[in-house]
């Protein structure tokens, strides 16, 4: 018994590898494919397409601008762009916690 669970077992390991190798396969066409077209609506300077089934468009990444600071010590930086962040302290609680005796 445990040898035939042992022969299931490395058969779907072998099937796992498999899939996980078909989809990294199924992504990698995925991004080139997505690559393809927006470099197409880019060289024709389109941002939209349209079509009866879906839409397609081009953006930019959203958001907010990333901020790098070359800050060693935060405290150098005036108090209103600072931040104090509470957190309880997790050794000192284990601590009291078992040290409690009723």
């Amino acid at each position: 018994m445990i040898c035939a669970l042992t022969t299931v077992s490395h058969r779907h390991r072998h099937r796992c590898l498999y899939q996980s190798k078909l989809i990294e396969s199924d992504q990698k066409t995925i991004d080139f494919l997505k690559g393809r077209l927006k470099a197409h609506l880019e060289a024709t300077e389109q941002n939209k397409v349209r079509t009866k089934r879906f839409n397609i468009s081009v953006r930019t990444a959203g958001g907010k601008q990333a901020l790098k600071l070359n800050l060693e010590n935060p405290l150098e930086l005036p108090e209103r762009f600072q931040r104090v962040i509470i957190e309880p302290d997790n050794t000192a609680l284990r601590e009291a916690l078992f040290s409690f005796r009723p």
